[in-house]
């Protein structure tokens, strides 16, 4: 019994474990199958990677938006490659060696110095901050190295070898890396005040070409080999590696000029790329020896000590003299400017980057090498960067190095074409809608993309994988027409060509993509009246002078092209008030009116790099327009303007082409004339004065009094009479003209008792400048205590009183 319960557990438990077994056998097959999907799955997952390249254009921003009509809209955004695989496969390519033999590149190679720099005393020689010798005065400098005694970064040691031994064997050892690389073709350009393609052979020195009799110096003759571009295993290129010397100045753009002109003569179907090294900034540029040098004036701001209290703004004229820029490529030799040793006006740096906007355009691969400059954030280096921006080069394939680096950076730049897959034909073609007024500022309606230049990540089988980062480009439009715009690029395309077929890139754009353009109403000038605007003045003769000056608020305005307003005019209206007497460079409208117009110089704008209005547009210089005038005849006093408002205006084009005007200030005149008397009249003198008291004197009750009130003529037009409404006029008012000490009678006003107010009409007498004229009235006291006032008034002038107190007594009964 005991033997069958154990053989009933025996096969129990083995039933059990075959279970487990099984199941165990179950499970791990699931995990290899699944492990085995996984990897099919990571396979089927490689093979999706493309057999050819592909993009994505992905536009991410307008700016400024809103813009004004016409301003430059940059667009930005990125290129997005697709890796891809494919079997090895050649590109021809053709590179230009754009190397600086200026003099500076026989300095001895030095090695930056590494030492911690500080604050320093020079005062007391000492990098203690607390130090005490004096309380009063210490002379401190900041970034100071104590064991060189130099500020900033500076070479500790100096080693035998020169930059231009250091360039050569860099040189050298790039084309020894190169000589096996299929299909791929070099050319030297060697650059200093002049260039010279392919130069084989040093033949001697020669005078350089400047433009200046005075800047001719000494430079190498060399012979060139052709323009043509030699097979990288040619040794030829290891002799005129070798044949270079380091002499003359620095024309960077006339080096980068005939590199273009190489890549532009080269196989259309080869990848471009220039490699540019530099030592140092330009110092010379070409130049058209035949056209005529431009005159620039800057409007530059200095300051003075005013009172001794504040600083005071200042201004001053500085003219600038420059040559037109040579820019057409091919393989002459032009005249160059500029002094060899600086660029303070900045011309030669602008030649460069014009040059460089020439090349950018062909869309050729830019490496660009800055040797010796310090820093990337060096002063130096940061031009150089310029101009390698100019040319369209990539942020990655900007190098600045030290001397004793240079081969190094030469290796970098030599791995990074070989492993290159270059895509240089990508381009977007805009397709506007009409109505919506947007162009491209290039013209046209395609703009080319940069190049995308994919690099090798591994090879395999036979196949190689390329992978590229983002690159990315921007462009200009301009928009002519007011409004908002949603989602611009709608209707746009992309693509590129590869092995003769077009491929269609697809473009995405963010949602809500909305480019504003609203009004331009740029540039605002401004007419200030600088001279006195309220003007008082009791000479009817005075010269009055008028003075104007003309500037603009300076302003944003996002666009590349130079700023002019070339058909500015101003326009004064004189009226019957005034005369010009000094017209400056004023000139009559026409024989019939008092209209006189001025037409302005040409007002230039220049965009601010630096200071308070940084990133603005500012004036070069203000315009003064000064004239004089005098009062006209007849034009009576008080307060005297000119002409109607309208007719006083600037006008002219602003930059959307339309016509601006806009009212003008102009000065009031206020001439108070010869003093007006008025008062108690007591008879006329032999000599002709008449005794008139002014003074306020008291009569009696219903006393009859004799006033009058006297002036001298000088163009008032009425005189105007009122009485206190509680005195009556008793007789007429007459007006005489005084000839010596007789009174001739002009006009003679009959009175009313209610009247008060009495208008005497000056223009009908026949009156000449300086006539003396007097007025002649009599009164009648009230029966009624207090003090009275009569009032007269000239023209606009302020009125003259006569006033009298009458007192507390009546008059004697006479009959």
């Amino acid at each position: 019994m005991r033997n069958i319960i154990k053989n009933a557990f025996i096969m129990h438990y083995k039933k059990r474990w075959e279970i487990y077994r099984v199941l165990s056998i179950f499970l791990l097959v699931t995990l290899i199958s699944t492990f085995v999907n996984m990897t099919l799955i990571n396979v089927k997952a490689d093979n999706s990677v493309g057999d050819k390249p592909s993009f994505e254009i992905q536009i991410d921003e307008a700016k400024p938006n809103p813009a004004i009509v016409g301003e430059d809209i940059l667009i930005k955004g990125k290129i997005i490659p697709k890796p891809f695989e494919m079997e090895m496969e050649r590109q021809k390519k053709e590179i230009v060696l754009v190397l600086d033999t200026s003099g500076s590149m026989n300095e001895k190679v030095g090695k930056v110095c590494t030492n911690n720099r500080g604050w320093y005393c020079k005062t007391h020689n000492s990098s203690d901050l607390y130090h005490r010798e004096s309380l009063f005065y210490h002379n401190w400098i900041n970034d100071y190295c104590e064991e060189h005694g130099k500020v900033g970064q500076h070479y500790a040691s100096y080693s035998k070898s020169t930059k231009m031994e250091e360039l050569k064997k860099a040189a050298n050892n790039f084309i020894d890396k190169m000589k096996d690389v299929p299909d791929l073709k070099i050319c030297i350009v060697n650059y200093s005040s002049e260039a010279t393609i392919n130069p084989c052979g040093y033949n001697g020195d020669k005078n350089s070409a400047s433009v200046e009799e005075d800047r001719h110096h000494t430079i190498p003759n060399y012979k060139s080999l052709g323009t043509k571009f030699l097979n990288s295993n040619d040794n030829t290129l290891h002799s005129m590696i070798n044949g270079l010397k380091a002499l003359g100045g620095t024309n960077t753009g006339e080096g980068l000029r005939k590199a273009e002109y190489m890549l532009e003569q080269g196989d259309k179907d080869a990848k471009k790329t220039i490699v540019f090294m530099s030592d140092g900034l330009p110092t010379y540029y070409s130049v058209y020896k035949n056209h005529q040098n431009v005159q620039k004036y800057y409007w530059v701001l200095k300051y003075s000590w005013d009172n001794g209290y504040h600083w005071e703004k200042e201004y001053y004229w500085k003219e600038e003299d420059y040559w037109d820029y040579y820019t057409s490529t091919d393989d002459t030799f032009p005249n160059y400017a500029g002094t060899g040793n600086s660029d303070d006006q900045g011309c030669c740096k602008k030649y460069a980057k014009k040059i460089g906007e020439i090349i950018k355009s062909n869309n050729s691969n830019v490496f660009s090498l800055g040797y010796g400059l310090g820093n990337k954030n060096s002063d130096a280096n940061k031009i150089m960067k310029e101009i390698h921006d100019s040319m369209g080069g990539a942020e990655k394939d900007f190098f600045a190095t030290d001397t004793g680096a240079i081969d190094e950076i030469f290796n970098q730049i030599a791995d990074k074409i070989i492993e290159s897959y270059t895509i240089d034909n990508l381009e977007m073609a805009m397709n506007f809608k009409s109505e919506d007024s947007f162009t491209l500022k290039v013209g046209g309606n395609t703009v080319k993309l940069n190049n995308v230049i994919y690099k090798k990540v591994y090879e395999n089988n036979g196949k190689i994988r390329y992978e590229a980062d983002e690159v990315p480009f921007e462009f200009v439009i301009k928009g002519s027409k007011v409004g908002e715009y949603e989602n611009l690029f709608k209707d746009s395309k992309g693509k590129f060509s590869w092995k003769g077929n077009d491929i269609s890139i697809p473009i995405t754009i963010p949602d809500n993509f909305i480019t504003k353009i609203e009004a331009n109403e740029l540039p605002y000038i401004q007419v200030k009246l600088i001279s006195e605007e309220n003007i008082k003045s009791k000479n009817i003769n005075e010269e009055i002078e008028v003075k104007y000056e003309i500037t603009t608020k300076p302003f944003k305005y996002n666009v590349d092209s130079s700023l002019i307003v070339s058909d500015a005019q101003l326009n004064f209206d004189f009226g019957n008030n005034f005369n010009l007497i000094e017209p400056g460079s004023l000139e009559k409208i026409n024989e019939n009116e008092n209209k006189y117009k001025v037409k302005l110089d040409e007002i230039q704008y220049e965009l601010q790099k630096e200071g308070e209005n940084q990133g603005k547009w500012v004036q070069i210089k203000p315009i003064e327009i000064k004239f004089k005038i005098k009062k006209s005849l007849n034009s009576g006093y008080g307060k005297l303007e000119f002409g109607k408002k309208k007719n006083n205006t600037i006008l002219y084009t602003n930059f959307n082409g339309e016509s601006t005007i806009n009212s003008i200030n102009t000065p009031i005149v206020n001439f108070e004339g010869e003093d007006l008397r008025h008062g108690i009249y007591n008879g006329i003198n032999n000599d002709g004065t008449v005794n008139i008291n002014t003074t306020i004197k008291s009569y009696l009750k219903e006393s009859r009094i004799n006033f009058g009130a006297d002036f001298k003529y000088n163009g008032q037009k009425k005189v105007q009479l009122n009485v206190d409404k509680n005195i009556y006029i008793d007789g007429p008012i007459k007006i005489y003209k005084i000839d010596g000490n007789k009174l001739n009678l002009l006009y003679s006003i009959e009175t009313i008792a209610e009247q008060k107010n009495y208008n005497i009409n000056l223009n009908n007498f026949g009156l000449n400048n300086e006539d003396k004229i007097l007025i002649l009235y009599n009164e009648c006291v009230p029966n009624i205590l207090g003090t009275f006032i009569n009032t007269i008034q000239a023209d606009e002038e302020p009125s003259v009183s006569a006033t009298i107190n009458v007192i507390d007594k009546e008059m004697p009964e006479l009959f």
